[in-house]
């Protein structure tokens, strides 16, 4: 959903409650509190965006990584060019180059 449309549903649900104020028809309190929830999920729903677009960068920045050293990994190793190597064993590997 759009900001456009979250926008227009909150606007739908607290005109009707200030609608059923006018009219009468009863305190208008079970439209409130729908607009209250509504407002609360939809800031919730923006939190969530936030949360996995951070998540998405994080992944990217983590797969990068995972790609140099699988890079790193093939070019020690001649002829493992269609080679993943076990995650494990990659982790071991590169500590191995790392120390020394």
């Amino acid at each position: 959903m759009s900001d456009m449309d979250y926008d227009k549903i909150s606007d739908l649900i607290w005109e009707q409650s200030y609608r059923d104020d006018a009219e009468g028809e009863g305190d208008g309190d079970g439209m409130r509190a729908a607009g209250e929830a509504f407002d609360h999920l939809r800031a919730r729903v923006v939190e969530m965006q936030y949360e996995m677009e951070c998540l998405g960068a994080e992944h990217d920045v983590r797969r990068r990584a995972y790609i140099r050293a699988i890079n790193r990994w093939r070019a020690e190793n001649p002829g493992s060019e269609m080679t993943l190597p076990d995650h494990a064993d990659l982790v071991v590997w590169l500590l191995e180059q790392h120390n020394k």
